[in-house]
């Protein structure tokens, strides 16, 4: 696997990440659900989508009409999602995410206003081996 995403930077830098290789990691459910919880404890879950192994968890209930499959409160889980129909410099073959509301604030902030937030939600890639580039400003891909 490789990592297709790159990061822009608000200072002018722009650093590339694509073509880093990346390794298949089975964690990525367990990742993307420690990342809901992280989320959802903190009132950071509001239009967030975390992509991996071809499915999509959500904060919303429905999605072009389909139904998603109820996990928990405020969490649905999607089959045959692919990040990059979304946003072209995410990685379908590792964990990618989209965003909106208070988790764009806090990742597009840099940790200047939210250090520990930014930190812990940092801490959660890194647990597993990876860091995170944003793609965008609303979107990010994990990354070794």
């Amino acid at each position: 696997m490789y990592c297709n995403a790159y990061a822009f930077l608000y200072n002018g830098l722009v650093h590339e990440t694509k073509g880093k290789k990346m390794t298949a990691h089975t964690n990525f459910e367990k990742m993307a659900h420690e990342i809901f919880e992280f989320c959802n404890e903190r009132e950071l879950w509001e239009d967030v989508a975390i992509y991996f192994n071809g499915k999509a968890l959500v904060s919303w209930n429905e999605w072009n009409g389909e139904l998603g499959k109820k996990i928990a409160a405020n969490l649905y889980e999607y089959e045959g999602k692919n990040p990059q129909d979304v946003c072209e410099y995410t990685d379908p073959s590792t964990l990618s995410m989209t965003f909106e509301g208070m988790l764009y604030d806090v990742l597009n902030d840099f940790g200047y206003t939210f250090p520990s937030t930014y930190e812990a939600f940092s801490g959660i890639f890194e647990k597993y081996g990876y860091y995170f580039e944003m793609a965008t400003s609303w979107a990010l891909t994990a990354c070794e």
